[in-house]
């Protein structure tokens, strides 16, 4: 897998990241991002698109001086932009609210609208992290985690928020965790039906778990975080941070499959996010090195999952947060946040493939078996290549 030159969309101070929709290819090819920017002390939400001529200048979204507004998502239907983030202006850090904004391609912002209304008065009145996609029937849906249920701000739910012709509807609960849910992902199924998963500690530490609307089941017996779902070539697949690695599972007939190791490394693995494209699906996560160095690696999966490529992508330093999209046109598109600098001094980078993901660019994979792998002990480097799922070169 061949790579463009790193581009820097955002310099120091700024970020995003958790909600894996902080970019978006519209079908004429054009990337659009936002993020939250800090400002005279303050976050604030940025949205900047590249074109054909490359990034146009960044425009601020927000503009709430004494208040802090982050972590946007966004999303473009036809001709118009869409972002929704959770904002502190109402109250502070005690009554956080998501709120949402759009605007003509070639137009203006319009006024912020604020989406939840949780002000009773205590310290559970908090929505984070809000992740906006659009429906195959062209609805808005925004998911998020709220603590409005927990008047001591200790345990959220799971919320969900849809736009249609008339407005937005009424937010409705997905989750029913006796812990805290949050970190939610969701994704659209047949039928417009609609996944949702998150990190849940009912049990008494985090897992996954996850639901269809109609009641709370668990994907794994053990130790997860921060999962990312895609609905693609008949079933849904979820991946997954765990203490060993990402742990990755489909859904296909009715039935999950166990839980089975991506790629294997002694190195440690977190935020992951997939995609699909027509010959499968491309998951990437940060992989840690040592304490200085992480970059940004990733699979090619075809329809069955199994690995039919490995790459890494490097810059100097500590990448992050690693969102990956691939265009009508085959084109994989990587966004991530880059601490080189320090964690106060967060940045953004973008790159894209050279060619398009074609399965001719890609080696007919060698393992048939979707099966867990050793552990490489040693191996501190994945290069771009063709690999089985063991790691072993493909020549």
């Amino acid at each position: 897998m061949v790579f463009i030159p790193l581009e820097l969309v955002c310099d120091t101070p700024c970020e995003n990241g958790y909600n894996h929709t902080y970019i978006y290819v519209d079908t004429a090819g054009r990337v659009h991002t936002a993020y939250h920017r800090k400002l005279n002390g303050k976050w604030q939400v940025f949205y900047r698109m590249r074109g054909t001529s490359g990034w146009e200048p960044e425009e601020r979204v927000v503009f709430t001086d004494t208040a802090d507004a982050k972590y946007p998502s966004v999303a473009v239907l036809r001709d118009t932009v869409f972002l929704v983030w959770h904002d502190y202006r109402v109250g502070g850090i005690s009554n956080v609210e998501i709120f949402f904004n759009y605007r003509p391609l070639n137009g203006t912002w319009s006024s912020d609208q604020r989406l939840t209304f949780t002000n009773a008065g205590n310290n559970g009145d908090n929505g984070y992290v809000p992740t906006l996609k659009i429906s195959p029937d062209g609805n808005l849906r925004v998911v998020w985690y709220d603590y409005r249920d927990d008047p001591y701000a200790y345990n959220a739910q799971i919320y969900t928020k849809v736009r249609d012709s008339g407005g937005w509807n009424p937010d409705v609960r997905v989750s029913n965790s006796s812990g805290n849910a949050w970190y939610p992902s969701f994704d659209f199924g047949p039928a417009d039906s609609v996944i949702y998963v998150w990190s849940d500690n009912r049990d008494g530490f985090y897992k996954i778990y996850g639901s269809f609307g109609h009641g709370d089941f668990p994907l794994s017996t053990s130790e997860g975080y921060y999962p990312d779902v895609v609905h693609a070539h008949g079933k849904y697949v979820v991946v997954w941070q765990s203490p060993d690695g990402i742990l990755i599972s489909r859904f296909q007939n009715g039935v999950w499959s166990p839980p089975l190791h991506l790629k294997p490394s002694p190195n440690p693995q977190k935020n992951p996010d997939i995609t699909h494209f027509p010959g499968g699906f491309v998951v990437v996560w940060r992989e840690d090195y040592d304490f200085y160095t992480s970059s940004v690696v990733g699979v090619v999966l075809d329809t069955s999952l199994n690995v039919l490529d490995s790459f890494r992508i490097t810059n100097s330093g500590i990448q992050s947060r690693p969102v990956v999209v691939v265009d009508n046109r085959g084109y994989m598109h990587v966004a991530f946040v880059d601490y080189t600098l320090g964690g106060s001094k967060p940045r953004i980078f973008y790159t894209r493939s050279v060619y398009p993901l074609t399965l001719s660019e890609i080696a007919a994979p060698r393992n048939k078996n979707f099966k867990p792998s050793k552990r490489i002990a040693g191996r501190r480097v994945i290069l771009g290549g063709r690999y089985t799922v063991s790691g072993r070169s493909l020549r």
